[in-house]
């Protein structure tokens, strides 16, 4: 029996939003950064396509919140971020 592809609603945007507009910067928070148990993240899109452009990303983990739900520096120095490229 052969393998049945099917593209998905997502894989379509997936495509379009690769082709056409550019991430400026996304955090990925981890579970319960939010007080929510579960992770999320927030992006900051381009609403034209820069192929040359490098985008900032960043991970905050529950353990960099500090006092006031708040990260205690920003972006944290977590491992996560460390190994990222620059």
């Amino acid at each position: 029996m052969g393998v049945i592809f099917c593209e998905l609603p997502y894989e379509k945007l997936r495509i379009r939003l690769l082709n056409e507009v550019t991430i400026e910067c996304m955090a990925h928070m981890g579970n319960m950064v939010m007080g929510i148990a579960f992770g999320t993240s927030a992006t900051v899109w381009c609403k034209s396509l820069k192929p040359e452009y490098r985008g900032a990303f960043c991970y905050v983990d529950y353990e960099d919140i500090g006092e006031g739900n708040k990260p205690v520096t920003f972006p944290p120095l977590n491992a996560r971020n460390k190994s990222a490229s620059k």
